[in-house]
């Protein structure tokens, strides 16, 4: 698995459902930092159902967490591991995410 930035596209969904297109950056670029900064992991955008996005984590190809919006006003992300029983945190800061992440590897 490699990443590949360019061909992520933002899912088209109901208005109803809020923007993608916000979600989709916010998930895009701090994907894109943190892959520039822990080169091990890779990144893959994930549009499972209308209104929920997500991009899942892996280490090789090992999935060791999920990233989500959980709230777009105010740029926040949630950061779920798969690792030790599960652990979850949210964060504005991509400094924070990315420290997050660096302590599952």
């Amino acid at each position: 698995m490699k990443n590949d930035f360019k061909n992520w596209k933002p899912p088209k969904w109901h208005s109803d459902w809020g923007d993608p297109d916000i979600e989709f950056l916010l998930l895009k670029n701090f994907s894109i930092k943190a892959a520039d900064i822990l080169p091990i992991l890779n990144f893959k955008l994930n549009p499972s159902e209308e209104g929920y996005l997500c991009v899942d984590i892996f280490k090789i190809d090992i999935k060791i967490a999920e990233l989500h919006i959980t709230n777009v006003d105010i740029n926040q992300f949630g950061l779920f591991s798969f690792q030790d029983e599960g652990s979850e945190m949210h964060f504005t800061d991509s400094a924070e995410g990315i420290s997050f992440l660096s302590e599952l590897l």
